[in-house]
């Protein structure tokens, strides 16, 4: 079962690693156990897996582990404690950890574990490096989103994450495919918002050769891509109304219903969707079907913008600049005095051009982009000059304000309503009623 694996267990405890010893080797593994973290790390060379625990007599295992992570990045680890508390179980998750365990742990469990790593194996570097990079940082948001994604994995059930755009929540489906059961299955990408809508059943659920004009060869549909894995469909708001019965169907049945093919095809899926508004709205609006939206959203997460934990943008500009650059502490103020509209994403190219643009290691104010410099009170100066004269004032001003959005919205996108729509954060349909009403040209 582990032949030619080499397990090293860190514990000062002489129990432990007798029971790991012979409980491993019993089962083809090779394995090595020290109660010193300094020998641990020397040993980590060898191992292809690795259980740590926390307190040890030379040193904190937990605190060694982001050592371990850089100079070892496709070892995973297995953190044990007899002291679980949910800040250090967010904490080693941050860190790379593949898993936190509670002391006494269960040999069974152990196997299950040491299973489930060396299966992947080889793939951790990327799975623990760049895909923490949006759950960086200490905060309270922080972590309590890390603890509910690490539950969810364990699930099968559909999950729907809503957040503002730049918050992670592509970051997170990686996340829910590489710490659950479906991590060996395939992950599946798409962007509802991006398929052509006369296209969209056959890029979703495929067709047969001859089924229309052009269909010259089967073409396999993405839910069957996913098969034994995970679909992520990304701005499932943008999904239309017919594909929403289908996929409807699909999640109900777990069965597709390709173009042309007579018999619908089982499959084993798990769908995360995600969107950037609330469907609820849309469901109120006619634009998102309300039995979809209960079914997509048995399990829902909601990703915190940036300007909700800005406690965490010491550590986000830590991990993004590199290990030779610095914010200086007038820099670092502006940054906190943001808001921060594209949330981390947004924050991560604004350190890569203040980086291109320092001169030395200290990254200073003049250094970010103009649009980082404190910003005069411009809305206020609007509101003040407004007349305030019981003629529907607050109306008029709404309305104006919102006229000037949408125009604006519509030049940077060239027309495209559906990509005005999103940077405003309504459903296109939402936006169409509105140019009608107000008389607006597209």
């Amino acid at each position: 079962m582990f032949d030619k694996k080499t397990i090293l267990i860190v514990d000062d405890e002489e129990a432990i690693c007798f029971a790991f010893e012979r409980f491993f080797s019993r089962r083809g593994a090779r394995v090595l156990s020290t109660g010193s973290l300094q020998e641990g790390l020397r040993l980590c060379a060898s191992a292809d897996l690795l259980f740590l625990d926390i307190r040890l007599n030379d040193g904190d295992g937990l605190e060694t582990l982001p050592e371990i992570r850089r100079r070892f990045p496709e070892l995973p680890v297995v953190i044990m404690t007899a002291y679980g508390t949910l800040d250090r179980v967010a904490k080693a998750m941050q860190f790379g950890a593949f898993e936190y365990v509670i002391k006494p742990l269960d040999m069974k469990q152990a196997e299950r574990l040491a299973m489930q790593a060396i299966a992947q194996h080889g793939g951790q570097d990327e799975s623990k490096g760049g895909d923490y990079a949006g759950f960086v940082g200490d905060s309270k948001r922080m972590q309590a989103l890390l603890l509910q994604l690490l539950r969810f994995a364990q699930s099968d059930q559909p999950v729907h994450l809503y957040g503002e755009t730049g918050t992670g929540k592509e970051l997170a489906a990686h996340f829910l495919h590489q710490r659950g059961k479906r991590a060996k299955g395939p992950f599946i990408s798409v962007n509802c918002g991006a398929l052509p809508e006369n296209l969209v059943e056959s890029e979703l659920f495929g067709h047969c050769k001859g089924t229309f004009t052009g269909a010259v060869e089967d073409k396999i549909g993405l839910c069957e891509a996913a098969d034994k894995g995970i679909l992520f469909l990304d701005e499932i708001g943008e999904l239309p109304l017919a594909a929403q019965v289908k996929l409807l169907r699909f999640l109900d049945s777990g069965c597709i219903e390709k173009l042309g093919r007579v018999t619908p095809l089982q499959l084993d899926v798990q769908v995360i969707s995600a969107s950037n508004r609330d469907l609820r709205q849309a469901v109120q609006e006619g634009a998102f079907r309300a039995d979809l939206y209960y079914r997509l959203a048995v399990l829902q997460v909601t990703m915190p913008p940036l300007r909700e934990h800005k406690e965490d943008i010491p550590a986000l500009a830590r991990y993004f600049l590199d290990q030779d650059l610095a914010l200086s502490p007038e820099a670092l103020s502006l940054l906190l005095k943001q808001e921060w509209p594209g949330n981390v994403r947004e924050l991560r190219n604004v350190l890569n051009q203040a980086a291109a643009s320092a001169r030395g290691k200290v990254i200073l104010p003049e250094d970010l982009p103009k649009e980082q410099e404190e910003k005069p009170p411009f809305l206020q100066r609007y509101v003040d000059s407004l007349p305030l004269n019981g003629e529907n004032c607050l109306q008029d001003a709404i309305a104006e304000m919102q006229r000037m959005l949408i125009e604006r919205a519509l030049r940077e996108t060239d027309g495209n309503q559906s990509a005005a729509a999103e940077k405003l954060g309504i459903h296109r349909n939402s936006l169409r009623r509105i140019l009608d009403r107000e008389e607006l040209e597209p």
